[in-house]
């Protein structure tokens, strides 16, 4: 059930801005309409368990709703009309 949820971590970063966008906008909103926790961690060389278990402390810090924003891999490339 959904309200088995107890928290999310999300990958904040580096990465795309579409997948960045899509997936931090779905996981803030279901934290937010959950009243649960969310953590970002930014994505490194580190295996899955050092960043599943730097989460985990970090859900025991957290007291109220704070979305995550994303950390894109790259500048932005706009085309400027002329």
């Amino acid at each position: 059930d959904i309200k088995d949820i107890k928290g999310i971590m999300v990958v904040k970063g580096p990465g795309s801005f579409t997948a960045l966008r899509i997936g931090l906008a779905t996981a803030n909103t279901l934290a937010w309409a959950l009243h649960i926790p969310i953590i970002g961690v930014k994505l490194t060389n580190k295996q899955n368990e050092e960043l599943i278990k730097t989460g985990v402390e970090s859900f025991k810090k957290i007291k109220r709703f704070k979305q995550v924003m994303p950390e894109y891999g790259m500048e932005p490339n706009i085309t400027q009309v002329s």
